[in-house]
């Protein structure tokens, strides 16, 4: 038996956000991520060029810590990490420049503190969350797995015969 009650929000400790190019990417174009916390303060910038993968230059502050996983010719794509859990929200803002022509992509704020359900495909701004790593909330019954261990499925079954 799994118990299909809603799970609590505990944060967050990695999202993925990708932006999609209208235009390709050449070969002299170069690609600056900056990552703002919920403040506005600049917390990690990071930079490359077409075809680089896994940039991390410097680390950002506050245990928070901006990866471009790759700049490929119709997408970039940019992660933000954390050992403990994210903070209240980031803002990230891609900015590609090729020949003088430059292109900015803004994600607007998104919020990391659980105040509003993230799911994987929704749009920010001017990018696309693709990956999220949720962590356990210290409420949540089922724990971190998910998955009901046989006491949690006992009780749960108790609880549901008492009451019928």
């Amino acid at each position: 038996m799994l118990d299909e009650a809603a799970k609590q929000c505990g944060g967050f400790s990695a999202l993925s956000l990708e932006a999609t190019l209208s235009t390709p990417l050449t070969n002299n174009t170069t690609v600056t991520v900056v990552l703002y916390d919920d403040t506005g303060a600049l917390v990690d910038q990071e930079s490359g060029v077409m075809d680089d993968r896994m940039i991390d230059q410097q680390a950002g502050s506050g245990g928070i810590n901006l990866i471009i996983g790759d700049v490929a010719p119709t997408h970039i794509a940019a992660s933000i990490n954390t050992l403990t859990q994210l903070g209240e929200g980031y803002r990230l803002v891609i900015t590609t420049v090729d020949s003088g022509d430059t292109e900015a992509f803004d994600s607007g704020l998104i919020p990391t503190n659980c105040s509003q359900a993230l799911a994987v495909g929704d749009d920010y701004g001017q990018t696309r969350l693709t990956n999220l790593v949720r962590l356990p909330a210290a409420n949540d019954p089922l724990g971190p797995s998910h998955t009901p261990d046989l006491t949690t499925q006992r009780r749960s079954l108790e609880t549901l015969l008492t009451e019928a």
